[in-house]
């Protein structure tokens, strides 16, 4: 399948590996490392403005949540792996041209950060990561309902997008 057929389900930056040995390759990644830098700096593309209090918000999280029982009733710390996670999700979001406002971020008990989008009628669709990179998700469409779990990679799982598509048709 040609990368143009699936650009449509990867949304994001790839994630750079930090594994390059060869001088030309670590000068490859830091010339794209670079162009993402400039290309946050762009207002016209994505929504970089938007989104410091999201992640003013995520931070205020990772600080009042670190420890176990941060909620007194003996929830799981929310690890720093699961924090860089979350802020990768909201770059990814942020980066994506999809008809979305970004989320509602809450800490849970289970040491997950969950991500949550409710409509004017009544239609949700959330979903949390995990200190291993998976993405459980739920959402309510009216008499429809789903549920499921994908592992994020470099971009936002396609079937998380089709919902949040579903939600917020463009």
């Amino acid at each position: 399948m040609s990368r143009a057929a699936i650009s449509k389900y990867e949304i994001g930056f790839p994630k750079q590996s930090g594994k390059s040995f060869a001088p030309e390759s670590q000068d490859i990644e830091q010339k794209y490392k670079d162009f993402l830098e400039h290309f946050k700096k762009t207002e016209s593309i994505g929504r970089y403005s938007e989104i410091q209090p999201i992640l003013n918000e995520l931070e205020e999280i990772l600080i009042s949540c670190h420890q176990d029982n941060w909620d007194g009733y003996g929830a799981n710390a929310i690890s720093f792996n699961t924090y860089l996670g979350a802020r990768e999700i909201i770059h990814m979001l942020n980066s994506a041209f999809l008809n979305v406002p970004m989320p509602e971020i809450t800490p849970e008990p289970d040491g997950d950060i969950a991500f949550e989008w409710n409509d004017d009628y009544g239609r949700t669709f959330l979903f949390s990561i995990d200190d291993n990179q998976t993405l459980t998700y739920a959402g309510i469409f009216g008499s429809s309902k789903t549920h499921g779990y994908e592992i994020l990679g470099d971009f936002i799982p396609g079937t998380v997008i089709y919902y949040l598509n579903r939600l917020y048709p463009k």
